[in-house]
């Protein structure tokens, strides 16, 4: 729903994910759970034409190690 220009977004992806590592003689791999929480806005320009702000939260939980990481984006989006 948005409101004037504005249309706020939510999201939420649940899955997997995978690394395998390799140096002279070694090699290691791990699946592992993983998740991204975000949202963000598109503000409507002119027509389908958009600008999207959006930012992230990533976690994913390799070797017994936990690995938090946030993502912003920014770009034109087309909405058809």
């Amino acid at each position: 729903m948005a409101v004037g220009r504005v249309r706020p977004f939510a999201h939420a992806l649940f899955g997997g994910a995978h690394v395998k590592l390799n140096w002279t003689g070694f090699s290691s791999t791990d699946t592992t759970f993983a998740i991204a929480l975000g949202g963000g806005f598109d503000y409507r320009l002119a027509g389908p034409i958009q600008w999207r702000f959006q930012g992230d939260y990533l976690q994913t939980r390799f070797f017994s190690g936990t690995q938090n990481n946030a993502r912003f984006s920014t770009g034109i989006v087309l909405a058809f």
